[in-house]
């Protein structure tokens, strides 16, 4: 059976203000704590899962460089990204696969996504994140290591796979992660091999 992720993240987003709230948001975090490695890249950004469209405003702002892009299954969180941002830079995600072409980005992000998906996907979706991302490009996820302290409006804890730091490096292949205690969460990056 496979989980209706847009019927979740649609109810989410409008019964939780939190989800419409910058402070709240994780990716919106990471980047502003990591803004001097982030603002020495430039070129096109994906932000996957990017809900209101947070990150994708701020990539495209200066010290950023990016044209920066967002895609969400929720079609809630895509209008709210679309008014926030240019509408062509946002995309709906109606399948597995990332509505994108091979090696179209040059940084991908994905903040607190992960975790969200059944653990049976998340090796599927790993591999959609690298498919887009440009050899040589870089990938940043954040994944958050305990249980959500919310649940679905299907009487699920959204965060479906909690599992330790090592299970995720695994899946993610990281050059370098940070681990944080408070809260539970771990960043990773990866970067994309070039191809010889």
């Amino acid at each position: 059976m496979t989980t209706d992720y847009a019927t979740i993240y649609n109810h989410q987003i409008e019964t939780n203000p939190g989800y419409t709230h910058a402070e709240h948001s994780p990716g919106f975090k990471a980047v502003l704590a990591y803004t001097s490695m982030i603002a020495d890249l430039d070129g096109k950004s994906l932000d996957v899962g990017c809900g209101v469209g947070f990150v994708v405003e701020l990539l495209n702002t200066y010290p950023y460089r990016f044209e920066a892009h967002g895609v969400d299954v929720s079609q809630t969180a895509v209008s709210h990204a679309s008014q926030r941002v240019n509408e062509d830079r946002i995309k709906l995600s109606q399948n597995d696969s990332l509505p994108y072409q091979t090696d179209e980005f040059d940084f991908v992000t994905c903040f607190d996504v992960l975790e969200h998906l059944d653990t049976n996907e998340v090796e599927q979706f790993c591999s959609e994140l690298r498919r887009v991302t440009r050899p040589g490009g870089l990938i940043m996820c954040s994944v958050a290591l305990r249980e959500a302290s919310s649940l679905d409006l299907f009487g699920n804890n959204v965060h479906r796979t909690v599992r330790p730091f090592d299970w995720w490096a695994d899946q993610l292949l990281p050059d370098k992660a940070h681990w944080t205690k408070d809260p539970m969460q771990a960043i990773f990056w990866h970067h994309v091999p070039v191809n010889a």
